[in-house]
């Protein structure tokens, strides 16, 4: 009896040592999630260490500091828009976590995600030249990559329809229990406004 209780009275202690565990690092997430996004949004191309300029800003004009303008430079340089859109989706994990909800093969997410990621800085590259990089990897490197290699076999049209054909495939890969929501939640929304018509305008105001 005495091995049972104390038993129990670790497994009681043992939770909310998880709790705490889980919270600290949720915040510690959200901290280096939110450092990344101002670090990003305050890339300046006359910040080290960007080659663009001859002469860098001296204190860095980047509100994160030498460290946020080196993490963003790379970023941007390696990833472009592919960058904004794995923040999107780490946004979306913590949301959920935060709620409580527990995130079902996180690896699988990842890669739709980073699926999704890839697909739209290969879009940007190949419509736009490059949107957020930097002035020497306009596009991002990654994404540059992949679509020079892609408009060399298959142009323009070609690589649109492969890169939507992969962002359908991350879409249902990253977020199928969303997708799956989205009748259900459609058939609720219509018996909502179905009952707004039929109420009269007194029931209403009351």
């Amino acid at each position: 009896m005495a091995q049972k209780r104390s038993s129990k009275r670790s497994k009681k202690s043992a939770r909310p040592e998880r709790a705490y565990l889980r919270h600290a690092g949720w915040i510690l997430a959200g901290g280096c999630w939110l450092f990344l996004i101002i670090s990003l949004a305050g890339f300046n191309q006359a910040d080290w260490p960007s080659p663009s300029v001859s002469t860098h800003n001296d204190p860095v004009a980047n509100p994160t500091g030498i460290v946020g303008a080196t993490v963003a430079y790379w970023t941007l340089a390696s990833l472009g828009m592919t960058a904004w859109v794995l923040l999107a989706g780490a946004l979306v994990a913590l949301v959920a976590l935060a709620r409580g909800k527990e995130l079902s093969h996180p690896i699988v997410r990842i890669f739709g995600v980073v699926l999704i990621g890839l697909a739209i800085g290969i879009l940007d590259v190949t419509w736009f030249g490059g949107l957020s990089g930097t002035p020497t990897t306009p596009g991002g490197l990654i994404p540059e990559f992949f679509a020079n290699h892609l408009l060399e076999r298959f142009n323009g049209v070609g690589v649109t329809l492969w890169m939507l054909t992969a962002l359908a495939i991350g879409t249902i890969v990253a977020a199928d229990e969303l997708l799956l929501k989205i009748p259900s939640i459609a058939q609720l929304s219509e018996r909502g406004a179905h009952l707004v018509q039929f109420v009269p305008p007194r029931q209403i105001g009351m």
